[in-house]
């Protein structure tokens, strides 16, 4: 089976010179502010290229490699927002750190890349249609991976979309999104965040569910009508996250959330097995339990037993 294509990239060009408002960020915040922005940088190009979610786990992920603690990565955050070293406007609406110098860096890195994905709602660049591997999507659009053209605002899109990370689908799991149904049904939201509180209380509370996360949940319950009720998303809670020791935070000082579960490069994790190490379950338990789930079986309880 081919290999999905990747969207973050390997490396990304840093400047010898900082242009005024990075200086003056730097000496607001000195050298802890420079580790912080670095590292941010890092992981925007590492995963989806030219964003990040700024969601409660961001500060744990920056912590995670520089062991500054959240509030002050947080504070390091605020004053690029503020000194517009990330864009301001797409923050506040769509809970994202992007910025035009960071897509423009990402638009050279990709230019001998087959296709490179943007989502129409973040970018900054006025030009950027004339980069001839550029594809445009919507914020909450499914795609099949097959050729699709989409118009949208004046602005037009053609070509193979695919996923966001090199995975493979295991056997009996389907991970790939399908052709989108006719008329899925609405995603109930609030619904699932409530299973999740109930079911899994010891992770962190959904306090704030911004526009980033309502999508990525949207998407997740969309490509697959198996996940189209809350039966298997109460499934998925009890008998997939909650025997992870990883992922309920009983190895490491850190504990996944909602939004991070649904992010669709976590999802495919976890749906591949890669923080199931307890026990027997691992890649082909997850798929055969997933497998009999979808077929109808009622095996859940017993397993859990």
């Amino acid at each position: 089976m081919g290999r999905l294509t990747k969207q973050g990239i390997d490396y990304f060009p840093l400047d010898c010179e900082f242009d005024d408002k990075t200086e003056l960020y730097i000496l607001e915040k000195e050298a802890v502010g420079l580790a912080v922005m670095l590292t941010l940088w890092q992981l925007i190009y590492r995963d989806e290229g030219y964003f990040i979610a700024h969601d409660d786990d961001l500060a744990l992920l920056v912590k995670r490699r520089i062991n500054v603690d959240r509030e002050t990565v947080e504070s390091c955050i605020h004053a690029m927002l503020r000194r517009s070293i990330f864009d301001q406007d797409l923050h506040d609406k769509y809970g994202i750190l992007t910025s035009k110098a960071i897509q423009k860096r990402f638009l050279i890195v990709t230019r001998k890349r087959k296709v490179a994905i943007f989502i129409e709602e973040y970018i900054l660049i006025n030009d950027i249609s004339s980069a001839g591997n550029i594809k445009i999507s919507g914020r909450n659009a499914v795609y099949s991976g097959k050729n699709t053209t989409k118009e949208s605002k004046g602005k037009e899109s053609k070509g193979d979309i695919s996923s966001d990370e090199d995975i493979s689908e295991p056997e009996g799991l389907p991970l790939r999104p399908g052709p989108p149904p006719n008329s899925p049904p609405k995603c109930p939201q609030q619904k699932i965040i409530d299973l999740y509180h109930k079911l899994l209380p010891e992770l962190p509370v959904v306090r704030v569910w911004n526009e980033y996360s309502a999508g990525n949940l949207r998407t997740r319950w969309a490509e697959d009508r198996h996940r189209q009720s809350l039966e298997w998303w109460e499934n998925f809670f009890r008998q997939i996250i909650r025997t992870s020791d990883f992922l309920m935070g009983r190895k490491k000082d850190w504990r996944a959330s909602l939004g991070w579960m649904v992010g669709p490069k976590n999802f495919a994790k976890i749906a591949n097995g890669e923080y199931h190490s307890n026990g027997d379950r691992k890649i082909s338990g997850i798929a055969e339990w997933l497998r009999r789930q979808q077929e109808g079986g009622d095996d859940c309880e017993q397993e859990k037993r």
